[in-house]
């Protein structure tokens, strides 16, 4: 596995091309491992489209292809989504013919939002968002590459999130959701801002029947890679406008649609 590169810090990326065949061919996308995981390798590996993906050392990163990607624009509105957004406009959400307060808000219970997408599926022991993953996120929150999302429903948390962010790039990582379309009504806020912010592509990493209905679509690695190169170079997000009030105005753009 000597083609397998050990990553010591961020500047051990810098060498490294994702793009090697042999990484797909013999490795299953494997291109490195490390045996810690700090916030600035968690950017340098996003602005090379390697992400890691196992819950303890050594710590594999990987590029897959091909990769999933949704474009903001061409989101999948069904109609009862089209509803949920409608009401979230409003500040609604409708359950079991009950009208609820719904905020939405970025950055706002980041710690809250990692452990509801860490926690345990149905069926599943646990996830890949493992603790020393989590520090690194919520580090990288200084530099404003990790973000979340929150919706609130009566004032509680009640689905989240959480993506990364360099230039106009956009990574979605995971979604959690205690009532149904709440993390569809998420996914729709992300989207919202990216198009009023003139984002062409967000990371979805591997394709899912879910994301694919929602309007996800595959590339080949190498076309990823370089709409990559070309999206994280651009100005970044502020999205300091984004935090300390509610969201559900930003709805606003999905609904303009036909």
């Amino acid at each position: 596995m000597s083609e397998i590169k050990f990553i010591s810090g961020a500047d051990s990326f810098k060498v490294l091309n994702p793009l090697n065949p042999i990484y797909k061919q013999r490795y299953k996308g494997i291109v490195a491992f490390s045996d810690t995981l700090r916030a600035e390798m968690l950017r340098a590996g996003y602005a090379k489209g390697v992400f890691p993906w196992s819950v303890s050392a050594p710590y594999l990163w990987f590029f897959t292809d091909p990769r999933l990607v949704l474009d903001p624009s061409q989101l999948i509105i069904s109609h009862s989504l089209r509803m949920r957004i409608r009401d979230a406009f409003q500040n609604v959400y409708r359950r079991d013919g009950i009208k609820h307060k719904l905020e939405i808000f970025l950055d706002h219970a980041p710690e809250d939002v990692l452990s509801g997408c860490a926690a345990a599926r149905p069926g599943q022991d646990g996830t890949w968002i493992s603790r020393p993953l989590r520090r690194a996120y919520l580090e990288s929150m200084k530099d404003g590459f990790f973000h979340t999302i929150e919706c609130r429903v009566d004032g509680k948390l009640a689905a989240g999130l959480m993506f990364d962010s360099i230039g106009r790039m956009l990574y979605g990582e995971s979604m959690f959701t205690a009532f149904p379309d709440l993390s569809k009504l998420a996914l729709s806020m992300l989207c919202s801002i990216a198009r009023s912010e003139s984002v062409h592509m967000i990371d979805c990493q591997e394709a899912t029947e879910h994301l694919i209905s929602l309007g996800g679509t595959e590339l080949s690695g190498s076309d990823f890679y370089q709409s990559l190169q070309k999206e994280t170079a651009r100005d970044p997000i502020d999205w300091r406008l984004y935090c300390g009030r509610s969201l559900n105005d930003c709805l606003g753009i999905l609904l303009s649609d036909k």
